[in-house]
């Protein structure tokens, strides 16, 4: 394991399992209001409309084409209105218990805090992420993840998010060391992947559905345990 001198991780989708706990969280918040009784809206084709929506928002909001405050307000206001019209004020209760809830869930992907503990033993761990500052903070708490990184770079403290080089080349800077000695690993092959090469980095796509893909990435793990093989044959 001496190719590299350091890790960057992705959080969202490739450590902390943001489908589980965003499910869990929903499915609390529709019987805590009565979703189905009140509005005859099914569980299960709402989660596959906000998910489909809360994509979108995020491709937008990564392209500086929304502010974090439309991505949080539109998000389930337009995944109830294609399902049927909620109250807004329902909606916005809804929304911003889900701020609340959703980033205290402990759910990882298997292996994490293994795959981690591990890493830790040779390399310095960073995170980079989009996610929104004190919400990340609060995930890393509840999930145990916080203890295996060195520190936490986000697009709120650069001013800038993936796949913007300046992220990447900030935390290089953190770290101490140069594009070649860092590896990036990360689920989203636009702003993880891509972004991190055009930073002159290698980076690992992390693709647990085994999803095709029009990109081809250089490498890829579908379990994060695969990580510990790369690094040992690299």
């Amino acid at each position: 394991m001496k190719k590299f001198k350091t890790l960057f991780f992705d959080l969202d989708h490739t450590l902390w399992d943001f489908e589980s706990n965003a499910r869990e969280t929903i499915s609390e918040l529709f019987t805590n209001h009565k979703i189905t009784h009140r509005h005859g809206i099914d569980l299960e084709e709402f989660l596959a409309e906000y998910h489909l929506v809360n994509q979108d928002l995020w491709s937008r909001y990564r392209r500086g084409l929304i502010s974090a405050k439309s991505l949080r307000s539109e998000r389930f206001k337009r995944a109830f209105s294609k399902l049927g019209q909620v109250p807004l004020g329902t909606t916005k209760l809804f929304g911003d218990e889900y701020m609340e809830i959703c980033p205290r869930k402990p759910h990882v992907f298997p292996g994490a805090h293994e795959a981690l503990a591990e890493l830790s033993k040779e390399f310095p761990l960073y995170l980079v992420t989009n996610g929104f500052e004190k919400t990340q903070e609060i995930k890393l708490a509840a999930s145990g993840l916080g203890v295996h990184f060195q520190e936490m770079v986000t697009s709120d403290r650069t001013g800038v998010k993936k796949p913007h080089p300046f992220i990447f080349e900030f935390t290089l800077k953190r770290a101490g060391v140069r594009p070649h000695e860092a590896l990036m690993i990360g689920d989203d092959l636009e702003a993880d992947v891509i972004g991190a090469q055009k930073a002159g980095l290698e980076a690992i796509y992390f693709n647990p559905a085994k999803a095709e893909t029009q990109h081809t990435a250089n490498h890829e793990v579908h379990e994060l345990s695969q990580i510990l093989d790369f690094l040992k044959r690299s």
